[in-house]
């Protein structure tokens, strides 16, 4: 999954150096993988488009994309490999990774936007309602993360995922 979010943003920055498009145009992934239809890439909009931005916002570690090295967040790193630490402090500081992602991909949006790329309200964020991470009932080796943001069209955007410090997603 993280391989195929790192494949989008790439292909996404290609795009950006031949058409000067930032984020307006998004490959449509479907269980992890791309999506086609009738043999062509299939891309995202509106507020599928707004979800898949927050997760590869999220999932993206922050230095992996070579052209944008500053893009991502370091929940991977807040979070995975982190077994062995207090759960309330890595609870935390996830939610503290997420929060700033979230603000640095709405500041991207709105720096899109300013620049007349074409982008609907549908596709920004603007604000962040609910970034909840919290233990697993089922599974205490797993953290459950739950963000509701609100887009520029009035509508709640919601996603809810499982991290695994352990075993990484």
């Amino acid at each position: 999954m993280v391989f195929l979010l790192l494949f989008v943003w790439y292909y996404n920055s290609i795009l950006i150096a031949l058409y000067g498009g930032l984020m307006s145009f998004d490959l449509k992934l479907y269980n992890g993988k791309l999506s086609l239809k009738d043999g062509k890439l299939e891309t995202v909009s509106d507020s599928d488009k707004l979800l898949q931005d927050i997760l590869k916002m999220l999932f993206t570690k922050v230095g992996a994309n070579p052209l944008s090295a500053w893009y991502g967040s370091y929940l991977t790193q807040s979070v995975i490999g982190q077994a062995n630490i207090d759960p309330q402090l890595t609870q935390a500081v996830a939610q503290t990774q997420i929060s700033q992602s979230l603000s640095m991909l709405k500041k991207l949006q709105d720096q899109q936007f300013n620049t007349f790329q074409n982008v609907v309200p549908a596709e920004q964020i603007a604000g962040i309602q609910n970034v909840s991470v919290a233990l697993d009932a089922n599974d205490p080796r797993r953290y459950i993360v739950s963000i509701v943001v609100i887009s520029k069209d009035r509508k709640e955007v919601k996603t809810t995922f499982g991290i695994s410090p352990a075993a990484g997603n």
